[in-house]
């Protein structure tokens, strides 16, 4: 069934509504990092920000985009789009585009809205790409130019808030890190301190000292460290059973602080016909390959695959406190991983791993610290995921023009 056309709307092809620049790599001696030229931009500009990041600049460019161009990845990953505030030379992963009888604005977020189909148009069997015919006779919905300015300022307001919070939420993400070396080095109100002991293993910071009252150990010392198993894949009986089983599979889940559902599970006699093991609730698990650094608490029983190294915690190391550590320790993780492919950090470097050790109510306090922060921002990131949702909506309903907007008073109708 073809598209249909709202009243007053026309379909017509983005060649016939706007400039279309496909680009064009120039020569690898025209390329520097001295900012000499213009700022030059590939397939793999860094489309995460509202103002892409120049790392590369071209002395002699071939093909140019015009002050606000928008820019569009023809390359994969198809159909990320961006705009460059000021005159830039593109490479053949990226177009140029440019309205002609058509709102930028509203082009802008056209464009953005119909990524998927863009997508679906891609093809090659090295990387998927779409060519300049494909783009310039692509088809898009547009109304009036008053109705345009005002579906484009109803999504840019939305724009707006989004980018805040993602602001708000990487000023709380930096924040956090800050913090953290702080606690995790000095503590809480410290005014003596002592010379930091030989560290063999897993050193977090450059240090000369530590608090007074704080401890260098072998984590072993004060955990009982534990590795995982797979049961047999081949035996039905070993498998859907009562015991949630932490694999590679819950690496999307493994955010949070805690978790109590796992995507696989394992039957009692899957772990007593294989080396799987029942580790109590509170455990600090550890994902050691692949997503390496990857940290979560056990919220009840549970059991691991050996692609995590788990520690059962004692009387004087506190599990949050471990918690937050490990996953502040992410740049020591990726100097302990070893493999060329996929990274992996072996169990014998688990066993001679060494933390520092304040007393335990101070763990506590700084557990509770990095726990409050971590509520902000997941507060922000749901927030944002509630507006990113209402930006999809309403570009669903204004962009095909299922509701229209009332360009008289400004509101919808």
């Amino acid at each position: 069934m073809s598209e249909q056309v709202p009243d007053g709307w026309s379909k017509k092809p983005l060649g016939d509504i706007a400039t279309v620049i496909m680009g064009q790599s120039p020569s690898s001696s025209t390329y520097n990092t001295d900012g000499c030229g213009l700022p030059f931009f590939q397939g793999k500009t860094d489309f995460g920000c509202h103002n892409p990041v120049v790392r590369m600049w071209c002395s002699e460019p071939t093909k140019i985009a015009p002050t606000n161009s928008i820019l569009f990845s023809v390359r994969a990953p198809v159909g990320d789009v961006n705009v460059t505030k000021d005159k830039c030379c593109i490479g053949r992963g990226l177009s140029a585009i440019v309205g002609k009888s058509v709102s930028q604005s509203f082009l802008y977020q056209n464009l953005i809205f119909a990524k998927t189909k863009f997508q679906l148009l891609a093809q090659g069997s090295t990387f998927e790409a779409i060519n300049g015919n494909e783009m310039r006779e692509f088809d898009l919905l547009t109304p009036s130019k008053p109705e345009q300015q005002k579906i484009a300022s109803i999504l840019t307001s939305v724009d707006e808030v989004i980018e805040k919070t993602e602001a708000q939420i990487s000023k709380l993400q930096d924040l956090k890190r800050g913090m953290m070396q702080e606690l995790l080095t000095k503590g809480i109100g410290h005014i003596e301190f002592k010379p930091l002991p030989k560290w063999s293993t897993g050193q977090i910071a450059e240090m000369d000292e530590i608090p007074s009252s704080w401890d260098l150990v072998n984590i072993v010392s004060v955990a009982k460290l534990e590795s995982g198993h797979t049961p047999s894949r081949g035996v039905p009986e070993y498998w859907g059973g009562e015991f949630q089983w932490v694999s590679l599979h819950d690496t999307k889940h493994l955010d949070v602080r805690v978790i109590n559902k796992t995507v696989l599970t394992v039957t009692q006699e899957g772990i007593d016909n294989s080396s799987a093991r029942i580790l109590p609730q509170g455990t600090v698990a550890f994902s050691r390959t692949a997503s390496v650094g990857n940290c979560v608490l056990f919220g009840r029983e549970m059991s691991t695959s050996q692609d995590f190294a788990n520690y059962v915690c004692g009387d004087k190391l506190h599990n949050r406190y471990l918690l937050h550590l490990f996953r502040w320790m992410q740049h020591v993780w990726n100097r302990l991983a070893e493999g060329s492919t996929h990274k992996t950090i072996y169990m014998p470097i688990f066993k001679k791993l060494q933390v520092l050790l304040p007393p335990i109510e101070e763990q506590k306090a700084i557990a509770l610290a990095a726990d409050k922060i971590d509520d902000c921002i997941l507060d922000k990131t749901k927030k944002l995921t509630v507006i990113k949702d209402i930006k999809k909506a309403l570009m669903q309903d204004l962009l095909t023009g299922k509701v229209r907007v009332n360009t008289e008073q400004g509101g919808m109708m």
